[in-house]
């Protein structure tokens, strides 16, 4: 759980990011694109269709873990992705796997970090 942020060579201000946050049963998922809110939905993790957006569109969310892998199914129209989120490093890193099921495609490995915490003075 927590905030990740892109190791890629992205622009630190403008770097996709994943926000994920327990909730009970379910999971808060963001995914941000510098300040573009790309996704925002709360689904538990049984494998059940969640109804969200995607980037302005109707989308359909399945969440599961497989291991210690979180695993998302996203259906969009007739495209069908699947991301991992795997933890790596200490928890400090984690790599999301992006799946192309419908049409099959290349996969793709996007490695992440943990956001540093701003403290609080209270």
């Amino acid at each position: 759980m927590g905030v990740w942020e892109s190791q890629s060579g992205t622009d630190q201000g403008n770097a996709p990011t994943w926000l994920l946050e327990g909730k009970g049963e379910a999971l808060h998922i963001t995914n941000m694109h510098g300040s573009q809110k790309l996704t925002d939905f709360q689904c538990a993790t049984d494998g059940r269709e969640c109804a969200t957006k995607e980037s302005g569109h109707s989308a359909k969310m399945s969440l599961w873990y497989n291991g210690s892998k979180l695993v998302i199914l996203e259906t969009r129209g007739s495209e069908v992705v699947k991301r991992r989120f795997g933890i790596v490093e200490a928890g400090e890193n984690m790599d999301v796997e992006i799946i192309p099921i419908v049409p099959t495609g290349k996969t793709e490995i996007e490695h992440f970090r943990r956001a540093k915490a701003v403290s609080s003075n209270k």
